[in-house]
């Protein structure tokens, strides 16, 4: 006991008698000789030379123990602002742990009584399942203290793409993590549908025992699993390879700008994407649907002013076809309904599936536009300028012997009539409308 009392007295002495460093090797910072300074990337150094200073109170940004890394066993004192010999940890431990000198260096040590008796069955990782990405993290000292290397994080891909963790503090506990990407198959993520509402996203975390001579225990295995709402913007996650278009568009009035996203889809929902490659039934409903993934609703609103159609990648192409003018449909040739459009941070358009004569893609175009919302207006107005951006998607058509073949937008089905200096005739064996001269 006494001994104990006696060793608390001298830590007690050692700090009242603690004082600023005032040494020349190595040389403060504040020198005129050296006139260094410190930095968060490369440490303190004096002015125009690779020598290592010491900082006083204005010279570290930093303030903590880093202040001190060109001195053996001092720390910062934030309260005298310099480096002092006083065992000190700063910034303070988190709550698993005790501060210590270790190889002649002030740190933070998991604290081995905090976790006394602790059983592999007692790891329990915290999961957040965003729409950007979901994040396992476990304790570092839990993992220490069972003979766990927490650098060894990987999940079912092991490739060096699938194994980047992360330091990180939750409820003032130092953790390991790994975030992934919602994804279908990224590195590994498995993908289930249980009914048109929800998706599941599965994986499973590794971490390896620390190696040695004797190793004693198996690697940690945990299977976990995501649950997210089907929606017109996670399903474009949970598809391999959907049709979809991207652009930046600034704010208006504001700083910044936001990602707007155009996506295809075949059903009513907006959660089945149409992908790449896939070819369209000729007269099927397309699903058009525009979203900004980071725009406040309450600020913004998105949009559509135009939607047209090309047979070429040209926005400018000859045959083009405008199916949404002024924000609407513009009830020409291609049945076309605006289901929502001007009041949120989505758009949703139903279009049909059609040919332009003697090609198989059609290209769509849709400029889109943000607007700020105040308390007088609610909704884009016309009046309402701002800049717009283009989005590009192309959808396939399969063959077909009972399509419509439009040849240019004011052309209408008639049985036989002239139209733009060309003439469109019904053709009864194939049931099509052909144009021709």
């Amino acid at each position: 006991m006494k001994s104990l009392l006696l060793l608390a007295l001298c830590a007690l002495l050692k700090y009242a008698g603690a004082g600023c460093y005032n040494g020349s090797d190595p040389i403060l910072c504040s020198d005129p000789s050296c006139g260094g300074s410190c930095t968060f990337e490369n440490g303190c150094y004096c002015a125009g030379d690779i020598k290592l200073c010491v900082p006083t109170a204005t010279e570290c940004p930093m303030e903590d123990n880093s202040c001190c890394d060109n001195l053996v066993s001092w720390s910062w004192d934030e309260s005298l602002k310099c480096c002092s010999e006083a065992d000190l940890c700063n910034p303070e431990c988190f709550s698993d742990e005790v501060c210590e000198v270790v190889n002649n260096k002030i740190t933070c040590s998991c604290n081995a009584s905090t976790y006394k008796g602790l059983e592999i069955s007692d790891l329990k990782p915290s999961m957040i399942c965003d729409s950007d990405g979901i994040t396992v993290s476990l304790s570092k000292c839990q993992l220490t203290q069972l003979g766990y290397n927490y650098s060894s994080f990987h999940i079912i891909d092991d490739s060096i793409l699938c194994t980047y963790t992360y330091s990180d503090v939750i409820n003032n506990f130092r953790v390991e993590s790994i975030k992934l990407r919602t994804t279908m198959g990224w590195c590994g993520n498995i993908v289930s549908k249980v009914n048109s509402s929800k998706i599941f996203i599965t994986n499973t975390l590794h971490i390896d025992p620390n190696m040695g001579q004797l190793i004693t225990r198996n690697p940690f295995v945990y299977n976990f699993t995501c649950e997210y709402n089907l929606t017109m913007q996670t399903s474009l996650n949970f598809s391999p390879y959907p049709v979809l278009s991207s652009v930046i568009l600034p704010s208006q009035g504001e700083s910044g700008s936001y990602t707007i996203i155009l996506a295809a889809y075949s059903e009513a929902t907006f959660t089945v994407p149409i992908q790449v490659g896939e070819e369209l039934k000729f007269g099927s409903n397309v699903y058009l649907g525009l979203f900004s993934p980071d725009m406040d609703g309450n600020l913004f609103a998105l949009k559509v002013e135009k939607c047209f159609a090309s047979p070429t990648s040209n926005p400018n192409d000859l045959y083009n076809v405008v199916f949404v003018s002024g924000g609407n449909s513009t009830n020409g040739n291609i049945l076309t309904t605006v289901i929502e459009n001007g009041n949120s941070t989505e758009a949703r358009i139903q279009t049909n599936a059609f040919f332009i004569q003697g090609y198989t893609k059609v290209y769509i175009f849709c400029d889109a536009r943000l607007c700020n919302k105040t308390s007088e207006v609610k909704v884009c107005e016309l009046t309402q300028k701002a800049d717009s951006s283009r989005l590009k998607i192309q959808l396939n058509l399969g063959k077909c012997l009972r399509c419509l073949q439009i040849k240019y937008m004011q052309c209408f089905q008639l049985k036989y009539f002239q139209c733009s200096q060309k003439r469109i005739y019904h053709a009864s064996k194939y049931n099509t409308f052909i144009a021709s001269k």
